[in-house]
């Protein structure tokens, strides 16, 4: 036994062409108690709806008055706390960074990460960096909270909508929260389905309020625990997500300059 979960992988949990066996040394080496698993993904949609409600940036569709980039700043530092905590639990608890799929990429699967993202910055740049300034005002009447209108907004957005949940969301919800469920005894697809939903949940109130958004984050973050069950590296559902974001920022904005 490690910490206070007792842990055995006997046999990959194949399921279709998706399995454990990779993430099988992640799951031995998870020692964080089912208690601080629960209450932390409990609680992370709690939070971020209660800042997307309650909080003075609450109105964020509001671009002229300042609030439209603290919304932004909030929701980045809100992911960075999430991601520092699940950290802290696994590391506290005496594994590893490995354990959330987090150690080094072979050079080979590094190189084409990289090439990933640098695509997908290529392409934010070329349809959203790229294209003139957009009328912030316009956009406010339109209460439309998402589209970056000048570069300053647009750069903030590589990180905010980008790197940020890229990195963080991914370390929470499918390293951190996936690899807690399987070392706790849960099969593949209950875990990922119990560590989809929260993420779903954190995302706005278009994930409450339209079956379509929920059922769209809900496809995300399968795909992305796909990405990192089928490799074993968490590197590849961070790029994935990040580019994914990134490219819906320029179809976005490429949607809005057509009318």
């Amino acid at each position: 036994m490690r910490g206070a979960v007792a842990v055995q992988v006997d046999a990959p949990r194949v399921t279709g062409y998706v399995d454990a066996s990779r993430v099988a040394e992640h799951v031995e080496a998870f020692a964080v108690s089912p208690a601080a698993v629960a209450t932390l993904l409990v609680a992370l949609p709690v939070v971020f709806q209660l800042n997307a409600r309650l909080a003075p940036w609450t109105p964020w569709h509001a671009r002229t008055d300042g609030q439209y980039l603290r919304s932004w700043w909030a929701y980045a530092v809100l992911n960075w706390a999430s991601a520092a905590v699940a950290v802290g639990l696994v590391l506290a608890s005496g594994s590893g960074l490995a354990a959330l799929g987090l150690a080094p990429p072979e050079p080979e699967l590094a190189l084409l990460l990289a090439g990933v993202l640098l695509v997908a910055l290529s392409i934010y740049y070329r349809d959203v960096l790229a294209r003139p300034p957009l009328d912030d005002r316009k956009l406010e009447r339109a209460r439309d909270g998402w589209t970056p209108a000048t570069r300053h907004q647009r750069l903030v957005g590589v990180f905010v909508f980008g790197v940020t949940p890229g990195i963080c969301e991914e370390v929470v919800y499918r390293g951190f929260a996936i690899t807690a469920l399987l070392s706790i005894g849960i099969d593949l697809w209950p875990a990922i389905a119990l560590a989809t939903v929260p993420y779903v949940l954190l995302h706005g109130r278009g994930a409450f309020e339209f079956v379509r958004a929920f059922a769209t984050y809900a496809a995300l973050g399968v795909g992305f625990a796909v990405a990192y069950l089928a490799t074993g590296s968490l590197w590849v559902a961070m790029v994935a997500h990040a580019a994914h974001n990134l490219a819906v920022a320029a179809r976005h904005t490429r949607g809005y300059l057509r009318g």
